[in-house]
This record gives C-alpha cells, sequence and structure tokens, in this order.
C-alpha cells in the first residue's frame, strides 16, 4: 500500500494533472470567449510582458520599393513592460480526506477514483482562475485594467495597467430621445464603424451594448419588426452592423458590487485588431515556470496536518485600443 506522500505525488504528477484536467469538461466562458476566442491566446514563456511585444498585431502598411530597406513596424519601449500578477486560489485536504484518498488503495480502478476525488478539487480551482480571467477580460474593453490584488496583510489594492484610451465617438441624437428613427442608429454604428476605419481597423466590428443600451435599441423599431440574428446570436441592424447583447458582469472585490460595461456606452470592438490573451509563466519552481492557462500543485502542511492544493495561473487581457470605439447613445 501506497504511503500518502507516495500518493500525493503520483496525483500531482505532471502527467496526472494533464490527465485529470483533460477528463474535466470545457469551460464556457461567454465573454471571454466572445472577446479572446482560443486562437487569440498565447502562452507567453516569460513573468513578464515587454510593451514592445504589445504593439497591434494586425493592420496593413505600405508596400517597400524593390531594393529598398524593409518597413519597420512602430514598437514599444524594450525597457518598459507589464507584470501580470497570479491568480492562485487553494482549497485543502485534511487528514480525513487524505483517509479516504488512501481506502482506494488496492481496489481495482483505484488510482482513477483517487483522481476523480481530486479532479473536483482541481476543477474548483480551475473554474475560479478562469472566471478571473474572464473579469479582467470585461475590464479590458474600456482600455484598462484596475483589479483587485490582495496585499499581504489582506487588504485589497488596485492592480492597473492602461493600454490607451478607446476613440470616443460624439452621439448628435440619443438613441431614447423623442422621434429617434432607426436610420439615426445606422448613421451612429456607421459613425463609429468609420472611426475604427480611420485608424486602419473596423473590418471586423461587433456592437457591444450592455442591458440598457440593447433595450433603446429595440425600442426605435415598430411593434411590427421581425429582428434578425446570425448564427452567433447576435442582432443583425443592417449588413455588416451586428450588435451583441453584452451583459456580462463580475464581481469588483474593491467596491464589493457587480460591474460590466459602463451603462448608456455602445462599444464597438473590432475582433481582427488583435487583441490576445496572454498567460504568463508562473512562479512556481515544481510547475518549471511553465506558461499554462491553469496549474496546480499540493504542499505538505503540519499544522493542521494535510496538503493545501494551489491553484496558479497568470492571464492578461491586452487589447488594441486602436480597434475599440465608444460612444455614449442614451441619456
Amino acid at each position: 500500500m501506497a504511503g500518502t506522500q507516495e500518493l500525493i505525488r503520483k496525483l500531482f504528477s505532471r502527467d496526472s494533472l494533464v490527465e485529470i484536467v483533460g477528463r474535466l469538461p470545457n469551460i464556457k466562458s461567454p465573454a471571454l470567449d466572445f472577446l479572446y476566442p482560443e486562437a487569440n491566446r498565447i502562452n507567453h514563456p516569460l513573468p513578464i510582458i515587454s510593451y514592445r511585444d504589445l504593439a497591434p498585431r494586425s493592420g496593413n502598411i505600405p508596400l517597400v520599393k524593390r531594393g529598398a530597406q524593409s518597413y519597420q513596424i512602430t514598437e514599444g519601449s524594450g525597457m518598459a513592460a507589464i507584470e501580470p500578477q497570479p491568480v492562485n486560489p487553494s482549497s485543502f485536504l485534511d487528514a480525513v480526506d487524505l483517509n479516504n484518498l488512501l481506502s482506494f488503495e488496492g481496489r481495482t480502478g483505484g488510482f482513477a477514483n483517487q483522481q476523480t476525488i481530486v479532479a473536483n478539487r482541481i476543477d474548483t480551482l480551475r473554474r475560479l482562475c478562469r472566471d478571473t480571467a474572464q473579469a479582467l477580460a470585461i475590464q479590458s474593453v474600456s482600455g484598462a485594467i484596475n483589479y483587485a490584488i490582495r496585499a499581504d496583510g489582506g487588504a485589497f489594492l488596485p492592480f492597473t495597467i492602461d493600454f490607451g484610451t478607446p476613440a470616443a465617438v460624439a452621439c448628435p441624437k440619443l438613441f431614447d430621445a423623442e422621434g429617434v428613427k432607426i436610420g439615426t442608429l445606422i448613421a451612429q454604428i456607421n459613425a463609429m464603424k468609420a472611426k475604427l476605419q480611420e485608424q486602419g481597423f473596423g473590418n471586423d466590428v461587433v456592437f457591444l451594448a450592455p442591458a440598457d443600451v440593447y433595450a433603446a435599441i429595440v425600442d426605435v423599431f415598430p411593434a411590427s419588426w421581425r429582428p434578425e440574428y446570425d448564427t452567433e446570436g447576435l442582432l443583425v441592424l443592417a449588413p455588416g452592423l451586428k450588435v451583441a447583447l453584452f451583459s456580462y458582469t463580475y464581481f469588483d472585490h474593491q467596491s464589493a458590487a457587480s460591474k460590466g460595461l459602463t451603462a448608456k456606452k455602445l462599444v464597438a470592438w473590432d475582433r481582427g485588431a488583435g487583441s490576445t490573451l496572454i498567460y504568463a509563466a508562473v512562479d512556481d519552481i515544481d510547475a518549471d515556470f511553465v506558461a499554462s492557462p491553469f496549474w496546480a500543485k499540493a504542499v505538505k502542511s503540519d499544522d493542521p496536518s494535510g496538503y493545501k492544493v494551489i491553484g496558479q495561473s497568470k492571464p492578461i487581457p491586452v487589447p488594441n485600443v486602436k480597434g475599440i470605439a465608444v460612444s455614449t447613445v442614451i441619456s
């Protein structure tokens, strides 16, 4: 019969963790998946991210005359960098839990059953890491991160990153004004799209509407109108003009309140502008400083007796603010 420490080493080995996480169901994170789909996620092998690596990854450039030198792209400073902070929830396996795990030793399928029990703890930690990544993604639509980070004493401090200010587009006639017409909506949305195109983007734009703005848009149409939706559930106002009901929220630990997109504002988001979700390398020797969306380990505790299971992730969403425009459209 394996001892407790040997069992924990087996359960939390790299191969076992890969197997456990591989068996867990995919997590649906609608806001994160919409803003930063899988194709726009990078495992970054360093614990810091240089601003040079955050330069826009798309946009057209001039041709170069044959025989001339290459076209030097605009890059950030090689010295300035962002230091992503970790998400590291933990769960405790006490002596009772460990005794239950050991009871499967020597039985048929014993190790698989032990993995299943551990998988429940790991899944909880994994979901907390993903939900935190989604909260950061929702914040990033504003062009900045301002998220709670817990200091050593337990107090919450702000963790801030400023990626720049999205373009602001004036709205001559608000969507909830008396006598507003459908053409007014189309003109304003086209003006926001045109602003992005002035900056070299705007070819794959979706308009993100919080609940109040979405309701105002729908109210403009006559009662006989039959809304049209595409395969993603986006409201199609006209060819190439799609609106998403973006009412996703997260819990803000600094204000102890739920937050989401700013009310009264419509956001133009270019999905082809190169906005990227980066997972930086975790600060853990046992993980060999791996860059991964999630990692877990077990640390022995003597008082109380047991093992602390720690989940680890270092997500940082990096929006391309030249692919974002904002307009206040209701009163």
